[in-house]
């Protein structure tokens, strides 16, 4: 399916099937979204650019505390761009969900953390060749605090440009 910035994207997310693809034309959407429905191992659910030149940007509308919150497996975010957003506002959360990747995305202004799974255990996480500036806290945050409330079992960092970072103490 590929939908402009005229169109829903919160409301076209709840009937997109395992094998789908949602495809944005460039232009400006708005979060928050929820993923709930995933794709297969072998068919993941991949939300991605049409053209990576010219990016569709997601944008905080002041309604949420992430743009994109993840709550299901195998899912794949490609080429976005995400932010600026208000103090403490996440772009990328995966609240629950395996087999989640984060890749060739733009992470730009964003008040709170970049890509984030860090409040339940969490399988086969990749984040790859994102760029985050200029972010205003922790650009990438994975696994539980204290380190026993939740584990995460074969994460994949590599390849991200992470520059000018200004976290609170």
């Amino acid at each position: 399916m590929e939908i402009g910035p005229q169109d829903d994207v919160a409301a076209a997310i709840p009937v997109l099937e395992p094998e789908d693809e949602l495809v944005l034309r460039p232009g400006e959407y708005h979060g928050p979204w929820v993923l709930r429905n995933g794709g297969t191992p072998d068919k993941p659910l991949v939300i991605r650019a049409k053209d990576s030149a010219d990016r569709p940007r997601v944008l905080d509308t002041g309604r949420g505390a992430e743009l994109c919150r993840i709550v299901a497996s195998y899912i794949t975010i490609r080429g976005l761009a995400f932010g600026p957003t208000r103090q403490d506002v996440d772009a990328v959360r995966v609240a629950w969900g395996d087999f989640v990747t984060v890749e060739d995305c733009d992470f730009e202004g964003v008040g709170g953390i970049a890509v984030a799974s860090n409040s339940r255990s969490t399988r086969a996480l990749s984040i790859r060749r994102n760029r985050i500036v200029n972010s205003r806290a922790t650009a990438i945050y994975i696994g539980c605090h204290s380190g026993t409330a939740c584990a995460l079992e074969e994460a994949l960092v590599e390849g991200n440009y992470i520059h000018g970072v200004d976290a609170p103490h």
